[in-house]
């Protein structure tokens, strides 16, 4: 005879003794009732199931008056048992297509509605709404229980939110291992956000609990925010305590999106900012990820880096001794899709961290940061390790942004010794003296310097290439693809100098930058040339006379300064930052290098520092910063040899350079046309491939009847819808006209984008009260419109 364990025994009695329990009505209390459901399961004692089979095709609604009893027994309760309700079958990265029909409402109830005082407790397949808490855990250990498949804090069709105002849609103050949603299609939890979405409290020595493949903030279909809005106080995920994992969620259109305290939390996969799929922006207010506390790991080298845009910024980084790998701020997992934060994609204000890394997987992506404000990375703490990360198209309010900046006063100067102090030291970086190609294809890169630091240290120098073409012609270098490290150690005087060939190719004219991290951590900037800008005037006449200043670093007494090629005159180091000089005579039209060339040989350019003004826009021309700002940046080089033409009408076909050129930058080139409009000959016309980019922006569908009339004048208020849809995307809307212009009729076809226009501080109009909507635009008025659409440099 076979005697059976003692434990095997209650194992038995309890899957004998295990019922299901039906709820029948919407009832708040008495037979078939939710509450007499959740009674009856916990005096079982049993793992038992609570299931719905409510008469009617639904949804149906339990309206309770208190909070329901709290579950003190295993038990699962089953939403999808109603009939009518379906599990999501939608994977990570998309919406929910999940069916709900039983809603808890919570509206007059005081507290949570449902509370999870056991293991082994499932909530699964309910709307919760109107709760001060939707579901909470109280003290205890909470192995194996979970909520999924809910949709909580919204309507039955997961479109809108219900309860703008609760504590927190999830709230766990306990031990171990809560389970909210899971990464199977059928756990993943709709969750409003409002005021915070799931919550882990600090009590009870929370540890080790999972919050997982959520959309939160979302609508169901991932792709839009749930209205109405919840606030900038609204936060997607709160934790404190030790050792959790947030992973694979979805969080948008909250004021922040995870909120760290505690220690030792892992942050992967999330989609911060963006819709499931991390390929489109709707934004949070706040920080995407804001890290308190110490020893966390956000993103990771398998493939787990969070995608988090429309933030601000990104990732702010406290504490010490975390880990920030793989991620993607401000871009795609692609890292060519813009979803730019609107600060910094990094700030990091704690010390001893480390921000990417030059192993395989641990570099972040950091691009197209800082529409308002900001940099790639900007750091205020000490001993914060920067390398391997492919920093570009970062931006500051004002054009192109610094790759990594040290405490919040642009690029730092290295000074002789390094002996500054602030942000990482203000270590200094290398200056690179020539780098590039060291011979055919295969032959890999050679890079030639100096570093000035502290005597007798080791440091790592890390190398990065960046394209050959600029976008923005003055923009700082950055660090768009790592390209290998080398260390050196400095003489007893700080300096070392260096002439090493990277394995890596590069292509010719690459431009190179370089950092410098001392054995503590402390990384610097990224290296950049010596001449750092021009002091207006940026422009003069063309037979030369007007003085200018030059600033950058390392200037040396008896420095010489030449422009396009021609010496200026009564050159002055004013300091190692300041040179004054006078322009030459030049071409008129032209657009010249600044070159500072020191007597110890190091020296530096500005591209596109100096413009010899056209014959036809003088100083004192209404609109000649405008066209210095568009020749500047390489959008036009007028319309002959010497001339401008500002009086001339621009055409649709010069228009679509204009616009791609000033959204996209001076190195864009359209795809080949392929023929689209019947009126644009491919080959033949000039424009084609730009009017066929611009099409497939969404920005014009040409002038009707498969034609674009390439060369009609654009109108000013055709050129309103332009500059709109060219900034904002082709989905954009305008708000409803107001009449604010005289000859602008409210409604009107144009009226709505001409309104939005002067709204953005764009135009003031054509003057008294008028816009002239039926006016060709000119060439000078053009620059205008597009330097205040696209603010570049």
């Amino acid at each position: 005879m076979k005697i059976l364990s003692g434990a095997l025994l209650l194992s038995l009695a309890a899957a004998v003794h295990a019922a299901t329990f039906t709820v029948t009505s919407t009832a708040d209390s008495g037979a078939g009732s939710l509450r007499e459901a959740i009674n009856d399961a916990n005096a079982d004692g049993a793992h038992d199931t609570i299931a719905f089979n409510i008469a009617g095709s639904g949804p149906h609604t339990i309206a309770i008056s208190s909070t329901l009893p709290a579950i003190t027994s295993q038990a699962t309760i089953d939403g999808y048992t109603q009939t009518g309700a379906l599990v999501n079958t939608l994977p990570i990265g998309q919406g929910l297509n999940t069916v709900l029909k039983v809603v808890v409402n919570g509206a007059a109830a005081t507290g949570a509605c449902f509370t999870i005082s056991a293991s082994d407790v499932i909530i699964k397949g309910l709307v919760i709404h109107n709760c001060d808490v939707g579901v909470a855990f109280s003290t205890g250990s909470f192995d194996t229980s979970k909520v999924e498949g809910c949709f909580l804090g919204t309507d039955v069709s997961g479109a809108t939110r219900v309860d703008q105002n609760p504590n927190k849609q999830v709230e766990i103050t306990g031990q171990t291992a809560a389970v909210i949603g899971g990464l199977t299609p059928a756990s993943r939890n709709l969750i409003s956000g409002c005021q915070t979405g799931v919550g882990i409290v600090n009590s009870g020595s929370p540890s080790g609990h999972i919050i997982s493949g959520n959309l939160i903030g979302l609508t169901r279909t991932g792709d839009t925010v749930l209205t109405p809005a919840c606030g900038a106080a609204a936060t997607g995920v709160t934790v404190n305590g030790t050792g959790h994992f947030i992973d694979q969620n979805a969080i948008a259109g909250l004021g922040k999106g995870v909120v760290l305290a505690g220690t030792t939390h892992t942050v992967r996969a999330n989609r911060i900012g963006t819709d499931a799929a991390g390929t489109s922006e709707l934004g949070i207010d706040d920080e995407g990820i804001q890290s308190g506390g110490n020893g966390h790991t956000i993103g990771g080298t398998l493939g787990e880096g969070n995608v988090v845009g429309g933030a601000q910024p990104g990732i702010s980084l406290g504490g010490s001794n975390n880990t920030v790998y793989g991620n993607f701020l401000g871009t795609d997992a692609t890292g060519t899709i813009d979803l730019g934060n609107d600060t910094t994609g990094i700030t990091v204000s704690g010390s001893d961290n480390i921000v990417g890394g030059t192993g395989a997987g641990q570099a972040n992506t950091i691009a197209f940061n800082g529409s308002v404000s900001g940099a790639g990375v900007s750091v205020s703490g000490q001993r914060v390790a920067i390398r391997g990360n492919r920093i570009y198209e970062n931006r500051s309010a004002s054009g192109p942004g610094l790759g990594i900046e040290l405490g919040s006063f642009g690029i730092q100067v290295n000074d002789p010794g390094d002996g500054d102090s602030g942000a990482n030291g203000f270590q200094n970086y290398p200056i690179l003296v020539a780098a590039g190609p060291a011979g055919p294809q295969g032959a890999g890169t050679r890079v030639q310097g100096l570093l000035n630091s502290h005597a007798s240290t080791t440091y790592d120098l890390d190398f990065y290439a960046n394209p050959a073409c600029a976008n923005r012609p003055q923009e700082f270098l950055e660090a768009r693809e790592y390209i290998g490290s080398i260390q050196v150690t400095t003489d007893g005087s700080g300096n070392i100098a260096f002439d090493e060939t990277l394995p890596a190719d590069v292509e010719a004219g690459a431009r190179i930058a370089a950092t410098a991290t001392d054995p503590d951590g402390n990384t610097s900037e990224l290296s950049q040339r010596i001449v750092f800008s021009l002091n207006a005037p940026t422009s003069g006449p063309p037979e030369g006379g007007t003085g200018i200043t030059i600033k950058g670093m390392l200037f040396e007494d008896g420095a010489t300064v030449s422009i396009g090629g021609a010496l200026a005159t009564n050159v002055d180091v004013v300091d190692s930052a300041t040179i004054t000089a006078v322009s030459p005579a030049l071409t008129p039209g032209s657009l010249n290098p600044v070159t500072v060339t020191n007597p110890g040989g190091t020296a530096g350019t500005l591209p596109s520092g100096w413009i010899a003004n056209f014959t036809d826009v003088p100083n004192g021309q209404q609109f000649y910063q405008y066209i210095i700002r568009l020749i500047s940046n390489g959008i036009t080089a007028g319309c002959a040899p010497e001339l401008y033409c500002p009086q001339n009408s621009v055409n649709r076909g010069q228009m679509a350079v204009f616009l791609l050129k000033s959204k996209n930058g001076q190195c864009y080139t359209p795809p080949p046309c392929t023929g689209v409009f019947a009126d644009v000959a491919c080959p033949g016309n000039g424009f084609a491939p730009w009017i066929e980019a611009l099409a497939t922006a969404g920005i014009t569908g040409g002038c009707g009847g498969g034609n674009y009339c390439p060369a009609n004048p654009v109108l000013r208020q055709q050129m309103a819808a332009f500059l709109l849809k060219a900034l904002h995307g082709s989905t954009f809307v305008p708000p409803a006209c107001n009449g604010d212009f005289q000859d602008v009729p409210c409604p009107s076809l144009f009226a709505d984008w001409i309104e939005q226009l002067a709204a953005e501080n764009i135009t003031g109009g054509c003057g008294a009260g008028n816009y002239c909507p039926l006016n060709p635009v000119r060439r000078d008025q053009m620059s205008a419109f597009l330097f205040n659409t696209f603010d570049f440099p």
